[in-house]
């Protein structure tokens, strides 16, 4: 989220209850959608002005992203954090699912997602096993290996690749962002910290950004 209201505004969200005035949907929502949010509260006094910030942001994104359900706005108002995380990841899985040149349904996109991450590792097993989206990519060597799948000069593997997880990631991430603009949502430190709990989804949106770059050089 950060990262792409980072093109509207200078806005840095640290805490959930931000999202409750409206006020960061309605940046997200005119980022995604290029548009400007009829009503738009910066600085909102009152129930009324936090209301009609979100029913704005919604009237936006689900023009672009029908699946977001604007049903949820009353309880997105109370701070609902089952609320939130429903809507984030609508808004996540719609998007990714747009860029990926379709509308999938959450199993199809999973689908063609692990599909591909698989068929371009497949050349590196034993190695390397794709078993996941998540943990088969902790010691940064398939995040390597699927750089050079689709750039042999981009990176070589052999040369490389090391037994150091924490050098492998920062080496995909570096060449990834230099080579295909790719941000760097991810940090190797993160990796090394919860190297049993880091966040699914923050690795499946940098897949995503990776297949929609590849397929664009492809």
């Amino acid at each position: 989220i950060n990262h792409v209201i980072s093109k509207k505004c200078q806005i840095r969200i640290k805490d959930k209850a931000e999202f409750q005035d409206g006020v960061v949907f309605c940046h997200l929502a005119e980022a995604l959608t290029g548009k400007l949010c009829l009503k738009f509260y910066a600085n909102p006094k009152n129930k009324k002005q936090r209301r009609e910030n979100l029913n704005s942001a919604f009237d936006l994104l689900t023009k672009k992203l029908p699946a977001v359900d604007k049903t949820l706005v009353p309880e997105l108002m109370t701070g609902s954090e089952e609320a939130l995380h429903t809507v984030l990841w609508q808004i996540f899985f719609g998007e990714m699912g747009s860029l990926m040149g379709g509308a999938f349904d959450e199993l199809s996109f999973f689908e063609t997602l692990f599909a591909w991450v698989k068929k371009s590792l497949a050349p590196y097993s034993p190695q390397i096993i794709v078993t996941d989206l998540n943990f088969t990519f902790h010691n940064g060597q398939a995040f390597c290996a699927l750089i050079e799948s689709h750039d042999p000069y981009a990176l070589n593997v052999k040369e490389k690749v090391t037994n150091q997880d924490a050098e492998n990631l920062a080496t995909a991430f570096r060449i990834a962002r230099k080579v295909y603009a790719i941000p760097m949502l991810l940090f190797p430190e993160d990796f090394i910290k919860y190297p049993k709990n880091y966040d699914e989804l923050s690795i499946i949106m940098y897949l995503v950004m990776c297949y929609c770059q590849f397929q664009l050089k492809d």
